[in-house]
């Protein structure tokens, strides 16, 4: 079922398209029914800037995405086949790959679906780390850019770009052009590492001075277990288990070798008590009820006192998301960058590469991009219900 958000977005969408074209068209806005491309040379100054006070150092970046970026092409390539190997052999093998998508567009089984406000954020952190990265490094190298772009599907900004001066660029030797080709991903790995590192940091210092342990909490009971069926559930407090006390990681990992398949033992939680009986697992003595746990956290003193304590945690909950997602999806779009699949920046690399090496680069490049195109369809076909377990009886 499609979201109020979701349905509220294509309502908006509907309002831009009966707007007049000459209205785009006088503010140089490129309108199509199912995209808009906003050009700007608003930025470009900042640009300009920068590079020309971090010359050597943006040219030796770009030199260092170029060397890590052969290795990430064949590493690739690899595991596009063997993905596509995997499926085609297995019957019921799962999708290669799977689109990001905003939360309440599809539940399709393999669609990655985020949240709206995460996604939006990571997507503008995506887009100004990439492209900041491609022109920064464009005008290091002495090209000039002529704008910068956006490129939104309906209202959902899904690309942006920097246009540089291509004739100035083809003027250039094949090294500028590899950085310049290689700055984008570099950017969003860069992006990545940077969200990871304050991620880290709240975790390992501020998240220990501001909360405290408060007992363990169930956040998985698996279905159909014994602790399933016996009315345990997701959110509980532990409290104890076979009558020992549970107040931590320690205790409840010292309690589990205790268990015995068919020996019934006393869960206790704040929701009552709960008889479980433990099942056997081939090769495991110990017996299996089926729950994980985590630490349950509470605000420290004086935190609770300066502020409302539920306050605390959504800010918090909130800002480890968002570095969560920043994070996972600035590296996911600098890896598939990286693919040499024209026109990916890993495509136009792998074409230069191949052009100053053999009179046949045309069709090998031609080969190539078909060969890996083929391997993307065959990673995401599961999604459509095709190829799975394709060659399985060959």
């Amino acid at each position: 079922m499609v979201s109020v958000f979701a349905a509220l977005f294509i309502a908006l969408w509907m309002l831009v398209l009966l707007i007049p074209q000459r209205e785009f068209e006088r503010r140089g806005i490129e309108r199509s029914p199912i995209s808009l491309i906003i050009r700007s040379e608003k930025g470009l100054d900042t640009i300009e800037r920068a590079a020309q006070k971090r010359k050597g150092l943006l040219r030796r970046i770009g030199g260092f995405a170029v060397y890590i970026s052969a290795p990430l092409i064949v590493v690739g390539s690899i595991a596009l086949l063997l993905g596509a190997f995997h499926i085609l052999t297995t019957p019921g093998a799962e999708p290669g790959m799977g689109p990001v998508l905003p939360k309440g567009i599809t539940n399709r089984p393999g669609v990655v679906s985020v949240p709206w406000g995460y996604f939006l954020l990571s997507i503008a952190v995506i887009l100004v780390a990439h492209e900041f990265m491609h022109g920064l490094v464009a005008r290091a190298e002495g090209i000039p850019l002529k704008s910068l772009g956006i490129i939104s599907v309906t209202l959902i900004p899904l690309g942006a770009f920097v246009e540089p001066d291509d004739e100035e660029l083809e003027r250039k030797g094949a090294d500028s052009k590899l950085r310049v080709y290689a700055a984008g991903s570099m950017g969003n790995f860069i992006a990545a590492l940077g969200a990871g590192l304050i991620l880290l940091a709240i975790l390992f210092l501020i998240v220990p001075l501001t909360f405290e342990p408060a007992g363990l909490y169930i956040y998985n009971v698996t279905a159909d277990s014994p602790a399933y069926r016996a009315g345990l559930r997701a959110d509980m407090a532990l409290l104890g288990i076979g009558g020992r006390k549970i107040t931590t990681v320690e205790d409840f990992t010292a309690a589990v070798p205790a268990l015995r398949p068919g020996v019934p033992v006393v869960v206790n939680t704040d929701k009552g008590d709960f008889l479980v009986t433990p099942e056997a697992l081939e090769g495991h003595e110990k017996g299996f009820i089926g729950i994980s746990v985590l630490p349950r956290l509470k605000a420290r003193p004086y935190v609770s006192r300066l502020f409302d304590e539920e306050r605390v945690f959504t800010v918090f909950e909130v800002i480890i998301n968002a570095l969560r997602w920043i994070a996972g999806l600035n590296l996911a779009i600098g890896l598939t960058n990286i693919l040499p699949i024209y026109p990916l920046d890993g495509g136009r690399m792998f074409a230069l590469y191949m052009e100053e090496r053999t009179p046949r680069a045309g069709e090998i490049i031609t080969f190539f991009n078909l060969f890996l195109l083929l391997l993307v369809i065959i990673n995401l076909g599961p999604h459509f219900g095709l190829f799975s377990g394709a060659l399985a009886g060959s």
